[in-house]
């Protein structure tokens, strides 16, 4: 069934923030139902977040002794700075809260503490842990066969990914798995296990997870994730949508500009593209920029785009380093692999200080985007905004979606947007 409600409000003022909250709370709370949310951490009183998380995470603390307390699952989410919505920039001092009130027969609850990994070093073989960590059994060495020549890196991958198949979170193992339609979470940076650990359990479902905003200077945690009065600083929290044939889950790309023809994989090797229709890679990236007549800025991103037999970008990889004199040119992308040798992909462009278009919908929809780092304020003044039927997050970091047997996919190109929708 869909949500009983979705909301997102966007506003300057935290305290029409605070009542937005109240009167849900006021409507729905003490009922049973689950509650998801997604709270900005930009505000500028330490009160006024303190307030707005209080009110939440006690959403449903006035229920009576003959009801079921319901449920509340939430993070710190980043700001709306660098989107805007019908040409209004949202500045930093903008606020935001995303509200979705779930019937609680429709949904279960889960924690996950799968740690994420470490982020890879660019351009080598990726270290899972520190030296200092003991290996387990079930997992090869990542630091003895970093540097081995003639390793098959595809079966040490499926290796890592066997590994945590039965770490699925326990909320979910009870379940008839056929039941679930699909998994919305939250979680802390690169969730490669959790995300494959969803994959491999659910084939048929959507999972999307969109990474939390840092909050080291907030709350002193990598991350802020909240589930029934807990927090955690690590880990996934989320819900699984069940047994709704309505849900369906696509994904869009604004403010994405092509630059290139396609081009076919001739040759990849861990998360690096060696070569595009058997040529230097980088050196195809340069002569693209040089007809596009753009020189880089600081803040450019550039990544290559998967395209589909539509002819439509499907995924987006985005470009970290490339060198048309080193190692054949070969490009890293912010992936643990890179798309198999025979994908058509393009190159792709989101240009410096540009913002992204808040997504709307006529149906109840749940949308996660992918946001650039905030390079300066708007100094327009922004009016309030109230997105009814819409939970949208807003994440510097990205999101990571699976859906219809497909591997867990991470959008960290600004202008990326999943959305789940009720039809």
């Amino acid at each position: 069934m869909p949500p009983l409600h979705l909301s997102t409000i966007i506003t300057r003022t935290p305290s029409t923030l605070h009542g937005h909250i109240a009167s849900l709370s006021s409507r729905y709370g003490g009922q049973g139902h689950t509650v998801l949310f997604a709270l900005s951490s930009n505000f500028g009183e330490p009160n006024d977040l303190q307030k707005a998380v209080n009110t939440l995470t006690k959403f449903n603390d006035k229920s009576s002794s003959s009801t079921t307390k319901g449920r509340v699952i939430g993070c710190l989410a980043d700001s709306f700075t660098s989107t805007s919505h019908d040409g209004n920039a949202f500045d930093a001092n903008s606020v935001s809260c995303s509200i979705g009130i779930f019937d609680s027969r429709s949904c279960i609850p889960f924690h996950s503490t799968l740690q994420g990994r470490q982020q890879p070093q660019v351009g080598r073989w990726h270290s899972f842990r520190n030296k200092t960590e003991e290996a387990s059994s079930n997992e090869p060495d990542w630091q003895e066969v970093e540097n081995a020549s003639a390793i098959d890196w595809e079966n040490i991958w499926k290796q890592s990914k066997s590994s945590v198949s039965s770490s699925l979170p326990h909320e979910l193992r009870s379940t008839e798995l056929s039941q679930i339609r699909s998994l919305l979470s939250f979680s802390s940076p690169h969730p490669d296990k959790f995300t494959h650990v969803l994959a491999q359990n659910f084939p048929s479902s959507s999972a999307l997870t969109l990474v939390a905003s840092p909050t080291h200077f907030i709350t002193g945690r990598e991350v802020t994730l909240f589930m029934d009065g807990q927090i955690y600083g690590e880990g996934a929290v989320g819900l699984a949508l069940v047994e709704d044939e309505k849900l369906s889950c696509a994904t869009e790309f604004a403010g994405v500009n092509r630059l290139s023809g396609p081009m076919t994989i001739t040759s990849q090797e861990g998360n690096m593209i060696n070569e595009l229709n058997s040529s230097n890679p980088t050196r195809l990236l340069i002569d693209a920029l040089g007809l596009a007549r753009i020189s880089p800025q600081d803040n450019e991103q550039f990544a290559l785009g998967v395209v589909d037999t539509n002819g439509q970008i499907s995924r987006t990889y985005r470009i970290t380093a490339g060198d048309p004199s080193s190692r054949g040119g070969s490009i890293s992308l912010d992936a643990p692999t890179a798309p198999e040798v025979g994908t058509i992909v393009q190159f792709l462009h989101f240009p410096a200080n540009s913002s992204v278009e808040v997504p709307g919908s006529p149906t109840p929809t749940v949308a996660f985007l992918t946001t650039p780092e905030p390079c300066g304020a708007s100094t327009s003044s922004t009016p309030d905004l109230m997105l009814e039927n819409m939970f949208t997050v807003t994440s510097t970091r990205g999101f990571v979606l699976s859906s219809k047997r497909t591997d867990p996919w991470t959008c960290s190109l600004p202008g990326g947007v999943a959305k789940v929708q009720w039809k």
